[in-house]
C-alpha cells in the first residue's frame, strides 16, 4: 500500500436545481481520496483536479469530514447563502501557481482534457482550507459534468465510488444509466440532481452480480423533474438492525417523476426489527405529484415490505411481488395504493398483510386493490392453507426459495390485464404471460423450470 494518497477536488460549480444551489459541490471543494496506487478512469481525470499528497495529510481530511458530516447532504452550514457540501476546499488558481506547472489551471478547467494526477507533495497540508468561512463564486461553470449516457460505478469504473458520481452529475439532458460493477455498503446514498424529463437508472448488467449491503438507507431518491428514477437487477441485503430502507423516495423529492423498482431481491437478513426494516419506502411530500411502480420484487424478513407513508392517494402501483415473513406488514399505507395484482404475501403471526383493509389474512394474494372480496383474491389462511402450499421452499439458501409450485393458484391465477410496459417477464426471465393470457401470482413466472441456474442464491445470500 502506498504512502501517498490521491485527493479529488471539484472543478467548476455543480449544476443543481433552482432552490438547491447550496446542495451542490462548489469549485475547489474536496470530493474523495484514494490510495495513490489505485487506477482512476480518464473521465475522473477530465472531471476533477486530482492531487497526490502524503498519506499523513489524511488525518486533516478525515477530521474535517467527521466534523461537517459530509456524507449527509441534508446537513447545511450556511453563510451568505453559500452551502458547505464539503468541509474542505483548495484554491485551484493558487495551487496551480504554487506548483509552477505551466497551463495547469487551464488544463484542469478545459472541456474534455485528461490531466494525470499532479504531485503536490511539496505543498503543506494548509492548502486544504476550512470551507466554513469561504464565500464561493457562483460564476464558475462545470464543463465536464455527466448529464446523459452510460457510466459504471465501482473500482475500475467511470467513477470509483458513488460519492464521485454525485459530485459530478448535472441536470440531465438525456437518459442516464449507472451500472454497478462492485459490491457496496451503503449508508444514505442520496441523489439530488434534476432528472428533467428523462430516465435516471441504476442497474447491474447481470442480475444480482453484486450485493448491495444496506447499513441505514440504500438509495435515497430526492430528485427533481418529471422523468423516471429506476432501480433494477439488484440484490439488497441488510447488514445492520438499524437498516431503514433499501430504496426510498424521500420527503424532499419534488416534481412529478416516477420511481420504478423491479427485478430486485431484498433480504432483511434475519434481524429483529422494531421499526425501520423496509424494503421500499415511499415518503414523498403530500404536495407533490410523485408516483411509483413496483414489480418483480422478492422481499423477505423485513419489518415492512413496502411502506407508503405519505404522498397522494393512489400514487403507488404494485404488480407481481412476493413478500415473505414480514414482522409487521407486507404493505403499509393502503390509501396510497393504486392497485395490486398478481402478488403473494405472508406476514408473521400478529402482523397484517396490508393495513387498513377489512380483511387482513396471514397468507394472501392480491388480484385487485382490495384484499377483501374481489375476483382473483385468495385468503389462504381462511382456506386452511399456508405459504408452503404455494411455494417450493421458504429456505433462502435453497435454489427454489419462494418459487411457485405447480398445480396451484399461484402458477397461473394471475391477470394479464393492466401490466406495466416493462412487466413482460418474471424475475427469472420467463415470459409473462407464460401461455396465452396465463400469468403467475408471483415475481417468478411459471416456465416449467423448477430451478433456473441463474437464480440459485445459496452462493451469495449468506
Amino acid at each position: 500500500m502506498s504512502d501517498f494518497i490521491n485527493t479529488v477536488w471539484k472543478v467548476g460549480n455543480q449544476e443543481m436545481p433552482v432552490g438547491r444551489e447550496h446542495w451542490g459541490y462548489k469549485d475547489g471543494m474536496f470530493v474523495s481520496w484514494k490510495d495513490a496506487d489505485k487506477q482512476l478512469s480518464d473521465h475522473m481525470k477530465k472531471t476533477f483536479a486530482i492531487i497526490k499528497f502524503p498519506k499523513s495529510y489524511l488525518t486533516r481530511i478525515l477530521s474535517f469530514q467527521e466534523q461537517a458530516m459530509v456524507l449527509n447532504p441534508e446537513i447545511k452550514i450556511v453563510l451568505d447563502s453559500s452551502f458547505r457540501r464539503s468541509p474542505l476546499h483548495i484554491n485551484i488558481s493558487e495551487i496551480a501557481g504554487a506548483l509552477k506547472i505551466k497551463g495547469l489551471e487551464d488544463d484542469w478547467r478545459a472541456e474534455g482534457k485528461v490531466v494525470e494526477p499532479i504531485d503536490g507533495t511539496s505543498l503543506t497540508q494548509d492548502v486544504m482550507q476550512d470551507s466554513t468561512l469561504k464565500i464561493f463564486s457562483d460564476n464558475i461553470i462545470d464543463l465536464n459534468a455527466i448529464t446523459s449516457g452510460t457510466c459504471t460505478v465501482g473500482e475500475g469504473g467511470t467513477y470509483d465510488t458513488w460519492g464521485d458520481f454525485t459530485a459530478d452529475v448535472g441536470t440531465q439532458t438525456g437518459n442516464l444509466t449507472c451500472q454497478v460493477i462492485e459490491e457496496f455498503v451503503l449508508s444514505n446514498q442520496t441523489f439530488t440532481h434534476d432528472i428533467s424529463s428523462y430516465d435516471f437508472k441504476i442497474t447491474q448488467t447481470t442480475k444480482f452480480s453484486y450485493i448491495i449491503n444496506v447499513a441505514t438507507n440504500g438509495y435515497n431518491f430526492t430528485n427533481v423533474g418529471s422523468g423516471n428514477c429506476i432501480v433494477d437487477n439488484h440484490f439488497f441485503k441488510a447488514n445492520a438492525s438499524t437498516m431503514e430502507s433499501c430504496v426510498q423516495q424521500t420527503a424532499s423529492a419534488t416534481g412529478s417523476w416516477k420511481l420504478k423498482v423491479y427485478n430486485c431481491k431484498m433480504d432483511g437478513n434475519g434481524y429483529t426489527y422494531t421499526s425501520g426494516g423496509r424494503a421500499v419506502r415511499l415518503n414523498p411530500s403530500t404536495l407533490e405529484s410523485l408516483t411509483s411502480e413496483l414489480h418483480n420484487l422478492v422481499i423477505w424478513d423485513m419489518y415492512r415490505g413496502i411502506e407508503c407513508t405519505d404522498g397522494n392517494n393512489d400514487s403507488c402501483d404494485i404488480q407481481n411481488c412476493v413478500i415473505y415473513n414480514s414482522i409487521s406488514n407486507c404493505i403499509r399505507g393502503w390509501g396510497r395504493i393504486k392497485g395490486q395484482i398478481n402478488c403473494l404475501y405472508h406476514v408473521q403471526a400478529g402482523g397484517q398483510c396490508v393495513t387498513s383493509t377489512s380483511s387482513n389474512p396471514t397468507y394472501c394474494s392480491a388480484n385487485d386493490s382490495s384484499l377483501g372480496a374481489g375476483t382473483g383474491n385468495v385468503d389462504y389462511n381462511a382456506a386452511g392453507k399456508s405459504i408452503t402450499d404455494y411455494v417450493l421452499s421458504t429456505d433462502d439458501t435453497s435454489g427454489n426459495f419462494l418459487k411457485i409450485k405447480d398445480y396451484t393458484d399461484a402458477k397461473e391465477g394471475g391477470t394479464n390485464s393492466g401490466l406495466f410496459s416493462e412487466n413482460t417477464a418474471g424475475i427469472d426471465g420467463n415470459a409473462r404471460p407464460h401461455d396465452t393470457n396465463k400469468v403467475s401470482k408471483s415475481a417468478y413466472e411459471w416456465g416449467g423450470d423448477i430451478t433456473p441456474p441463474s437464480l440459485a442464491i445459496s452462493s451469495i445470500a449468506k
